[in-house]
C-alpha cells in the first residue's frame, strides 16, 4: 500500500494550501502563535489562568488566529477547550476553518462522536458545511479500519445539504482499498458516472494500487487505459502502482514496457519504481539487470535510500557479488545510513560459506576497517553471529590482519573474540591479541576493557 499511503498523504497535502492560504506569514503573526502555543503546551489541562494568559497575549483574538494555533496542537483536549473557549469571546465568530482545523486534531485520535457533534454544530450554525469535513472523517474512518463507518458518513452527506465530491469519493476508495474491499471499490468507482463526478488522476491511482495489491492486473490494465481515452494523465505514482502490479504477477516483460510508457511520457520514476524493480531482479538471480537498473537511476538524478541500499547489499551478498556488495556497504556509511537486520544477517551467511577463503577475510576486514563513528554499523551483531556459527578463526584471522595493518578493532570486536579464545583453551592465541591491541597506539581503553575481562 506504499504507492496509495504517498498518494492520500500528497492529496490531503494540498488540500491544507487551500485552508492555509487566508492565515497570515508576517513574522508578528508567527510570533504571536508561538507565544499562545507556548502558553498552552506549559499547561496539563485547560484552566482560567491560561485563558488569562491568551488574551494578554493577543487581546484580539480572532478566527484566523484560532486556525493557526489549532492546526499546530497535538492534545485533543487542550484544542477542544480552545475553540469552545473562543466561542464564548465577544465579537468573535468561527469560519469553516476553525471547525475543520479542530476536526483534523480529533480524527488523529479517532474521537469520532465529537467530530459529528461539529458536523452537526455547522449544518445547524450554517456555518459553510462543504465536503472537507466529511472527507476528513472518512479518511479517519478508514485509517481505523471502520469501512462501515465510512461508507455511512459517505451516504449521510446528502441529509446535511452535501454533495460527494470527487475529493470524497477518493477518501472512500482509499479507505475500501487499504481495507482490500476491491469489489465494493469498485462498486463506489461506477457510481461516480452515475452522479456526474469525474475521477481525476487521484482516483485512478487509488484504483490501480488497489487492483495491484489484489493481483488484478487485467482490471488495472483497464483503468490504465480508461485514463487515456479520458485524457487523465498518469502520474509517477500511477505507473508505479502498474509496475509493482505486474512484478508481482510475474509479468517482467510488461512492466519493463510499462517502464519504457513511463519515460515517454515524461515521468520520471521514483525511488519506490527502482526499487520495486531491484527486488524483482535480485528475486530472479538477475544481478546484472540490478546494477544496470542503479546506473540508470544515477543517470536520471535519482537518489538511493536505505530500503535501496539493503535491496542491494542483500541481493548482491546473495548473488555472491560480495565485492559489490561491500561497496555499496561502504556508500551506505558513506551516506549515513543504518544497516538493518536483514543486511547483517546475509553479510553472516556468506561469511560462513567460505569463513577461511581469502576473499572472505578481505570482504570482512574492509567491512570492519570502515569509519563508523555515526554507529551505522553495529559489529556485535556480525561478530556475535559468527562466533555462534563457530567461525572463531574467520574473526581471528581477520582481527590479525587488521592489527598487522595498524588498525586496531574496538571493544566490541575484541571482548567476545578474546573470550571465545579463552573459552575453547586457545589462550596463547587470546594473550597474542591482547598485546597487539595494548601496543596498539590507537586503543587506549580497549586494552583495558579486554584484559580486564579476560582475567574475570
Amino acid at each position: 500500500m506504499e504507492s496509495l499511503t504517498r498518494l492520500r498523504k500528497a492529496w490531503f497535502c494540498s488540500r491544507f494550501v487551500c485552508f492555509s492560504c487566508g492565515a497570515a506569514t508576517n513574522p508578528g503573526f508567527e510570533r504571536l502563535v508561538d507565544t499562545v502555543c507556548t502558553l498552552i503546551n506549559r499547561e496539563e489541562q485547560w484552566n482560567r489562568s491560561l485563558e488569562d494568559a491568551i488574551l494578554s497575549a493577543a487581546p484580539n483574538f480572532h478566527a484566523r488566529l484560532l486556525f493557526r494555533i489549532l492546526k499546530l496542537q497535538s492534545n485533543p483536549d487542550m484544542a477542544s477547550q480552545l475553540f469552545h473557549w473562543a466561542s464564548r469571546m465577544p465579537n468573535f465568530t468561527h469560519t469553516p476553518f476553525t471547525y475543520c482545523a479542530l476536526i483534523e486534531v480529533l480524527a488523529r485520535c479517532k474521537d469520532f462522536d465529537q467530530i459529528w457533534h461539529l458536523i452537526h454544530s455547522m449544518h445547524v450554525s450554517k456555518i459553510g458545511l462543504s465536503q472537507f469535513p466529511f472527507t476528513i472523517l472518512i479518511n479517519a474512518y478508514g485509517n481505523a479500519g471502520l469501512i462501515e463507518d465510512a461508507q455511512r458518513t459517505f451516504n449521510a452527506m446528502v441529509s446535511y445539504g452535501c454533495k460527494p465530491n470527487v475529493c470524497v469519493y477518493n477518501a472512500l476508495l482509499n479507505a475500501q482499498m487499504k481495507a482490500g474491499r476491491t469489489d465494493d471499490a469498485l462498486n463506489t468507482f461506477k457510481s461516480m458516472d452515475h452522479i456526474g463526478c469525474t475521477p481525476d488522476v487521484v482516483t485512478y491511482t487509488s484504483m490501480i494500487t488497489g487492483l495491484s495489491n489484489a493481483g488484478d492486473t487485467d482490471k488495472m490494465i483497464h483503468l490504465m487505459e480508461q485514463m487515456d481515452q479520458t485524457e487523465c494523465t498518469p502520474n509517477t505514482w500511477t505507473f508505479t502502482a502498474i509496475i509493482q502490479g505486474l512484478l508481482k504477477a510475474g509479468k517482467e516483460t510488461e512492466a519493463l514496457s510499462m517502464h519504457d510508457k513511463m519515460l515517454e511520457s515524461g515521468c520520471s520514476p521514483d525511488i519506490v519504481t527502482y526499487n520495486s524493480f531491484l527486488e524483482w531482479f535480485f528475486s530472479k538471480g538477475n544481478c546484472d539487470k540490478a546494477l544496470e537498473m542503479v546506473e540508470q537511476m544515477a543517470m536520471k538524478g535519482c537518489v538511493p535510500d536505505a530500503s535501496t541500499y539493503g535491496i542491494l547489499v542483500t541481493g548482491l551478498f546473495k548473488a555472491d557479488r560480495a565485492e559489490i556488495a561491500v561497496d555499496f556497504v561502504r556508500r551506505m556509511v558513506i551516506n549515513r545510513f543504518h544497516l538493518d537486520v536483514s543486511v547483517y544477517n546475509t553479510l553472516t551467511l556468506w561469511l560462513c560459506k567460505d569463513p577461511m577463503s581469502d576473499r572472505a577475510v578481505r570482504v570482512f576486514s574492509c567491512i570492519l576497517s570502515m569509519n563508523c563513528s555515526n554507529q551505522t554499523i553495529n559489529y556485535n551483531i556480525v561478530i556475535d553471529e559468527l562466533l555462534k556459527a563457530e567461525q572463531v578463526d574467520l574473526v581471528l584471522r581477520t582481527v590479525t590482519e587488521l592489527l598487522s595493518n595498524g588498525i586496531c578493532p574496538d571493544k566490541a570486536i575484541c571482548t567476545p573474540l578474546i573470550n571465545c579464545l579463552c573459552k575453547e583453551g586457545r589462550t596463547e592465541e587470546a594473550v597474542k591479541i591482547l598485546e597487539k591491541v595494548t601496543d596498539s597506539e590507537a586503543s587506549e581503553g580497549v586494552a583495558y576493557d579486554c584484559l580486564s575481562e579476560y582475567i574475570v
